[in-house]
Formats: C-alpha cells, sequence, structure tokens
C-alpha cells in the first residue's frame, strides 16, 4: 500500500475488508498495519490473470470495503466478464460502461503539459470514439461538475482548463497520473492522483457548506438517515443521486453516503450516520 495512505488513513481502515470487482467477483482480503500490505491478493491475481504491468486502483468505501479496477497495459479498464466466464456471451463495450463504468488512465508527466485537453488512450477511440456524445460533464472527487466535449476530429477530450482552475494549478502536468471513468453516457468521473499514488482532492470552494439539526430519533437504529433541509438546494445540486460525502472533526472522518429522492427534492444523509 502506498506509504502517504498509510499515514493518512492507515489507522482508520478496518483490518478485515471486502474486496469486490464490478458485481462479478468478491473477496476477503487483511490489511496489515505493522508492514502496511493486504494480505489474501493472490485470489484475485489468478482469477484475472494479471501478467504483470496491469495497474490496480482501489476505491475505498466505509473504510472496510475496497473497489477494485485492472487496468491493462493498453491504459483501459480490463474486461471482466471475459476473463472470469469465457463461455457466456459478451456485453459490447458501450453496455458495459453503462453497467459498471470503465476506466482508464492517462500519466500526466509522461506527457506534454496539458491545460485543457487530452488524447485518450487508443484502445478507448476505438472502443468509444464513434458513440461518444459531443457534450460531456466531468465530474470531480468533491460531486463539482465541469462542461467539456469530445473533439472527433482530433479525438481529444476538451474541458480541463476549468479543472486546472478548480485545483488551482496553472496545468496538469503537477499530478503524475489521471484516472477517469466513462459512464457510458455523457459522464466522465475524473480523479488526479499525486506522485505518493494518493487521489487528491481539490480545495474546498466558498459556501459548499450545509447545516443538519440532530434530533434524538435520529440516534437510534431504525432511523433512515438524517434529511438535508431543502435551503441547502445549490449545495445538493452539485452532487449526483447517488453519492459520497466526507465529514471531518479534527483528524478523524467518517464517509457518508447521501442519496437523493426520485423527485430530486430532498436528499438524505443515508449509510454511514450510525
Amino acid at each position: 500500500m502506498p506509504p502517504m495512505f498509510c499515514t493518512e488513513y492507515g489507522h482508520k481502515l478496518s483490518e478485515a475488508l471486502k474486496l469486490s470487482v464490478g458485481d462479478i467477483f468478491e473477496a476477503s482480503v487483511k490489511y496489515n498495519r505493522h508492514s502496511e500490505v493486504l494480505i489474501g491478493m493472490k485470489k484475485v491475481y489468478e482469477s484475472f490473470k494479471l501478467k504483470g504491468g496491469e495497474i490496480l486502483v482501489f476505491e475505498f468505501f466505509f473504510l472496510k470495503c475496497v473497489r477494485l479496477s485492472i487496468i491493462d497495459t493498453n491504459e483501459m479498464e480490463v474486461f471482466y466478464p471475459k476473463l472470469i466466464f469465457p463461455n457466456e456471451s459478451a456485453l459490447c463495450p458501450l453496455d458495459r460502461a453503462c453497467k459498471w463504468g470503465l476506466k482508464f488512465v492517462k500519466f500526466m508527466t509522461c506527457m506534454k503539459k496539458a491545460v485543457d485537453s487530452i488524447v485518450p488512450p487508443e484502445a478507448f477511440v476505438d472502443a468509444f470514439g464513434s458513440v461518444l456524445r459531443h457534450d460531456l460533464t466531468y465530474c470531480l472527487v468533491d460531486g463539482r461538475e465541469v462542461p467539456g466535449f469530445y473533439d472527433c476530429n482530433k479525438n481529444k477530450l476538451v474541458g480541463f482548463g476549468e479543472i486546472c482552475k478548480t485545483y488551482g494549478v496553472a496545468d496538469l502536468s503537477c499530478f503524475d497520473m489521471m484516472v477517469l471513468t466513462y459512464d457510458g453516457r455523457r459522464k466522465i468521473y475524473v480523479s488526479l492522483f499525486d506522485t505518493n499514488h494518493v487521489e487528491v482532492v481539490p480545495p474546498k470552494p466558498e459556501g459548499m457548506k450545509f447545516e443538519v439539526m440532530i434530533k434524538p430519533f435520529h440516534l437510534y437504529d431504525y432511523c433512515y438517515g438524517v434529511d438535508i433541509p431543502t435551503k441547502y438546494r445549490v449545495v445538493m445540486d452539485k452532487f449526483g443521486q447517488d453519492d459520497y460525502i466526507r465529514l471531518f472533526r479534527g483528524e478523524e472522518f467518517w464517509m457518508l453516503q447521501i442519496r437523493k429522492r426520485k423527485d430530486l427534492k430532498r436528499t438524505t444523509i443515508h449509510d454511514g450516520w450510525l
């Protein structure tokens, strides 16, 4: 595990972790705080027939669940069903992206200064270039959204200049790697990693706050969650239908899930509250 990640979050991680890949694979792994390693990964390596050179992207939820994405040497996420169920009919790339999302990476330190556009991997262009919508939305880790578009003539994703402003940098070359997740429609989720292999969170913008009044019944097990007052609608509009926030108190933090009702008129702090 990256030392910087372990320094910041290792003491909060559960030692028993549930690791999943898409919705087709689950395994139990253990986190050893002393040696800062994940134990039990052999089953993953063997199941997905890893050969070396792949990139593993770990996403932690509630500090006890891990979602793993495997990036192949072509800089695009591998096609899991074909590896696990070789005899089943394969989903087309677009259907697969709509179902799980599909990741690809760009190594920023290996390219010229990227101010407003990047060229996605050739494998991504081959799979989605003909169906990718012209108008796109880039979604950042803190819930903010930035408009962008796909230039089909130059095979470029454009609109990263606004992301540079959000992070307070002149260009993206100060980051080590960018992980982008395409949802199969018009959204691309953007995660930026530093040289410590840890995701970087952009500075908090002014006005991105809300308050809730805690009532006694909020502390009971049967409580469904905490409703966020509608006067914070502008803040809540920056989050998706099913999203996550971090609640900090000093050096401690908790991962909470926020959900919007189908009519989008009420947002609730759901999982992780108790």
